[in-house]
């Protein structure tokens, strides 16, 4: 099953993922990749955030994109 993660902003869909553990654009470029429930940048290693409940924070904590199932 794809999951798609949504700008909580404009409600468009940012990135999507086949495994739960690379996600990558909505143009088939890799974006991030999952470990130990936070993302990470595949462009270059940095932490981007952490997911719960469906959410993506980003490292300040805010939420940044969430999936169809909130």
């Amino acid at each position: 099953m794809t999951t798609y993660f949504y700008d909580q902003k404009s409600g468009h869909p940012v990135c999507y993922s086949s495994n739960a553990k690379d996600y990558y654009t909505m143009n088939g470029v890799a974006y991030a990749y999952v470990k130990n429930g936070y993302w990470y940048s595949y462009k270059d290693n940095s932490w981007i955030g952490w997911q719960k409940d469906n959410w993506l924070y980003d490292s300040n904590g805010n939420p940044l994109y969430f999936t169809e199932k909130r």
